[in-house]
């Protein structure tokens, strides 16, 4: 009980204390491109927290690929899903395609090619001749 009590507050004081560097989105971003993993699950952590749904995008880099959390593409999914963004949504044509899930993969670069992402038209054809191959 005093183990639960004590990360109740740290957590507390964690999200009290951090808001100066909780701007926005391109905080945390720098701290990725720097590879400080940590410190960019940290800044969007606290977003995200606070309803930022674009720290979902970082986030779900964070758990697709396992950059200082655990990998979990499940939570990874939930993170893109929330957030939204057609860059969430090829990421998520990128995990079923690696959970080898190709029809949802398709489903997902469809539908960001329909959003004008039109560069996803390569995977989408890629897909489509691994499931269906020309015949000789």
């Amino acid at each position: 009980m005093k183990n639960l009590a004590f990360a109740l507050l740290a957590f507390v004081f964690f999200v009290v204390s951090y808001p100066a560097l909780a701007r926005d989105f391109s905080v945390g971003w720098e701290a990725y491109e720097s590879q400080d993993y940590k410190a960019a699950f940290r800044h969007w952590f606290v977003l995200e927290y606070k309803g930022d749904k674009k720290s979902g995008y970082g986030l779900g880099l964070l758990y697709r690929y396992g950059y200082g959390v655990r990998k979990d593409l499940e939570e990874a999914i939930r993170q893109f899903n929330k957030e939204g963004s057609v860059d969430s949504i090829i990421e998520l044509g990128g995990i079923y395609e690696e959970k080898k899930d190709d029809n949802k993969a398709i489903d997902y670069y469809t539908d960001a090619y329909d959003q004008g992402k039109k560069d996803v038209g390569k995977t989408i054809y890629r897909i489509l001749r691994r499931i269906k191959p020309r015949p000789d």
